[in-house]
């Protein structure tokens, strides 16, 4: 159950807009891209460098941002079966299917607030909100985009200077101009990825959260994306990838699981929790609006 705004800046959930490099849970402005770790936005990208990768990836810099966080003591099941399912071995994809209202992008960024706080668990968490209408729907800009702030994180900064070296020796290629196989396949390579995280000490999961996924792209787009990053989770253990979306984007999703194991669906119409959820939600409401009320009364003369 939800508890709705929506921001046109990044916030934590108290309200504090965090803007301090190295500071764990740190927020980048412009982008709902959530670093877990205590080396997490860096400098050693220079600027020139930092320019090619604009350049070339045209990230999505002011995307639309959600503030829609799960009423407190709601959702509390999911919520925790989600933070256990993504630091077990052999977790892979999660898929949070539910009909529009039902708290879907509520889930997804109480999740990614509840995995910033695991802070010794998890190396990095991104969040990526799907609106129609928005840069986020654009198809050609996503995998660029989850590239492009990767590359911002200390803890890849062998990929990033992968991409960097990939840009400065093939001019021409143009990432946001390629289909979506072809994204994945000069910029999402597992190949450079896994050496990556060989590099680096323990090896804490890497979760990337793409919430909306029914507003993104066509329904052959969507599963053409899912089954690239399915491969990606199967040859990358450290790798979690969660996705939400209305039901009809289900199809897309099953056909590209290759191995059930790796997979976790939770169908959000048969949560057990659910009524005692509403109930919940709408004694809250009810108690914001009293709030409100008395405290209109108290401001008429």
């Amino acid at each position: 159950m939800s508890n709705n705004s929506v921001a046109s800046s990044s916030h934590s959930p108290q309200g504090q807009t965090n803007f301090f490099p190295n500071a764990t849970g740190f927020h980048i402005q412009g982008g709902e891209w959530n670093f877990v770790a205590d080396n997490i936005i860096n400098n050693y990208i220079s600027k020139s460098d930092n320019k090619l990768l604009l350049e070339k990836l045209n990230p999505i810099l002011n995307p639309a941002r959600k503030q829609v966080y799960c009423v407190e003591n709601t959702r509390v099941q999911i919520l925790h079966r989600l933070c256990q399912w993504a630091q077990a071995p052999g977790s892979g994809l999660a898929w949070i299917s539910g009909m529009a209202g039902t708290g879907k992008s509520a889930i997804a960024v109480s999740l990614a607030h509840h995995l910033r706080e695991m802070h010794s668990l998890i190396e990095l968490v991104t969040t990526f909100h799907c609106v129609r209408g928005h840069d986020t729907s654009d198809v050609k800009r996503l995998i660029p985009t989850i590239s492009y702030y990767l590359a911002q994180s200390q803890t890849f900064s062998f990929y990033a200077n992968n991409l960097i070296e990939k840009f400065n020796n093939q001019p021409t290629l143009q990432p946001t101009i390629s289909p979506l196989h072809l994204q994945f396949q000069d910029l999402l390579n597992s190949s450079v990825l896994e050496v990556e995280r060989q590099l680096q000490s323990g090896n804490r999961p890497v979760i990337i959260i793409i919430d909306g996924l029914d507003e993104w792209g066509s329904s052959y787009d969507q599963g053409v994306l899912v089954k690239h990053l399915f491969k990606l989770v199967e040859s990358m253990v450290w790798l979690k990838i969660i996705i939400t979306g209305r039901p009809q984007v289900e199809e897309a999703i099953v056909n590209s699981v290759t191995d059930v194991r790796k997979f976790l669906a939770i169908d959000l119409k048969y949560d057990d929790n659910a009524d005692a959820d509403i109930g919940t939600l709408i004694r809250h409401r009810l108690e914001v609006m009293n709030v409100r009320w008395v405290t209109h009364q108290e401001k008429v003369p």
